[in-house]
């Protein structure tokens, strides 16, 4: 039999073959990889048991006066604190028809509302303006108060006001204005009525768009990952602390009376957001703006802010928190 002379062809890997071969299962892999982690973190659950429900007493009007004038005093005490950011109350000698807690915003502190406070004691309020936690020191240290010292130092506040008045409720701005939307859900025994001023449950899209907001409040605000700074003393991770603590508000609370106001030129928050969200979670709250001559932005509630409106502005939403028909606001469906 007869021998073939010619020569088997052999298949041989050319190394660039080999190189795009490798190249190509590296960035599949690599791609999948960012696919399941993007999809994680959306899919990541932000509520927390915590955020939901916080243990609280209750007190009677000398305890919760006791309790309130040892706050005072030690922020009045603490060398860190800066002039007039410490907690503040302004008590009668008794107990009132009706009190209020005031949450200022978040990197301000109890200075936000010097001038409203005395207004609401002079009608006859019993008012409790405390410190939030973190906030109002000259240390130079970025504010980051977690979400669940936040929720603890919000229903303490509003068990001293049930214990202050017959009628007790909460009045916040910005960043209080998601504590006082939280304990208006969470805390109804104390909680009979809301004033919501600017709340920052969502920053405006123009700052952050939709899709960037769940990564926030995940990789920032949940596990701490990275950070960046935010004016003087804020950081994305102080202010996703209360971004949590709206991704942890129930779907609809009780019916109590509540008014939210907000300014047309706001430049920071959502106010779709704003809208849509009081209108579930507080379905007989009244949706209120600013008029556009007065030229509010974010702050509506700062004396130095509002300047000589600021008289005018008071009265207009004392009006719009004890439901008897604001003049002046614009009433917004």
């Amino acid at each position: 039999m007869k021998k073939s002379s010619k020569p088997l062809k052999q298949t041989v890997s050319h190394p660039r073959r080999r190189i795009f071969v490798a190249f190509g299962w590296f960035f599949g892999v690599l791609l999948g990889t960012i696919l399941l982690l993007v999809a994680l973190v959306y899919a990541w659950p932000l509520t927390d048991a915590r955020l939901q429900a916080q243990p609280y007493q209750d007190y009677t009007f000398a305890q919760a006066v006791r309790e309130i004038e040892t706050r005072v005093i030690a922020d009045e005490q603490d060398g860190r604190i800066k002039a007039d950011c410490g907690t503040k109350a302004y008590l009668h000698e008794t107990r009132q028809a009706r009190s209020v807690v005031l949450f200022h915003g978040y990197t301000a502190c109890t200075e936000q509302y010097d001038s409203y406070a005395r207004d609401l004691y002079e009608a006859g309020y019993n008012v409790y303006v405390p410190r939030a936690p973190k906030h109002g020191l000259g240390d130079g240290k970025r504010i980051i108060a977690p979400a669940a010292e936040l929720a603890s130092y919000a229903s303490e506040a509003v068990s001293f006001a049930k214990a202050l008045g017959e009628e007790s409720g909460v009045i916040g701005i910005s960043g209080g204005g998601v504590l006082a939307t939280w304990t208006a859900a969470y805390r109804p025994d104390a909680v009979k009525r809301a004033l919501i001023l600017s709340p920052f449950y969502e920053p405006a899209p123009e700052l952050a768009p939709k899709w960037q907001i769940k990564p926030l409040v995940t990789l920032v605000g949940q596990f701490g990952l990275f950070d960046i700074n935010d004016g003087d003393d804020g950081t994305y991770r102080g202010l996703s602390q209360y971004l949590l603590l709206v991704r942890n508000l129930p779907r609809q609370s009780q019916p109590l009376p509540a008014a939210v106001i907000v300014a047309p030129g706001d430049p920071l928050i959502d106010k779709q957001v704003a809208r849509d969200l009081s209108e579930r979670l507080l379905p007989a709250r009244q949706l209120f703006e600013t008029p556009s001559q007065w030229n509010f932005m974010h702050d509506i509630m700062s004396a130095d802010e509002i300047g000589e409106l600021s008289s005018q502005a008071y009265s207009e939403y004392t009006k719009a928190y004890e439901s008897t028909g604001p003049e002046l606001l614009i009433r917004r469906p």
